[in-house]
């Protein structure tokens, strides 16, 4: 959500390269109505999005049946550490979204 927000706030395409620039004007907006938490949030969705955006795609070796239990295996620990973190459903949502994505990449 928050990373969709950015960049429907700057005006590009979802996966377009973002400025430094253009993250802390937004940031520096949602501060206005947002609450300390949320823009936590928000910064290290972006952050975290920005890290595995611009790393190179690991070569897929083919999904087997073995892929499939490692990824269902990675989303189970997934859920666990954001429910140990108490972070919101939608914040899992999110993750799940993320992991599913690279499931099929």
């Amino acid at each position: 959500m928050w990373v969709k927000n950015l960049y429907d706030y700057i005006g590009k395409s979802p996966g377009s390269n973002v400025k430094k620039e253009d993250i802390d004007q937004y940031i520096s907006n949602i501060t206005k109505h947002k609450q300390d938490w949320q823009v936590q949030q928000a910064q290290e969705a972006i952050r975290v999005y920005m890290h595995y955006k611009d790393r190179p795609a690991e070569p897929r070796v083919g999904v087997n049946d073995s892929t499939k239990a490692q990824w269902k295996l990675v989303g189970s620990q997934m859920v666990n550490r954001l429910r140990l973190k108490q972070l919101s459903l939608q914040t899992e949502r999110n993750y799940m979204t993320c992991k599913e994505l690279g499931d099929v990449r």
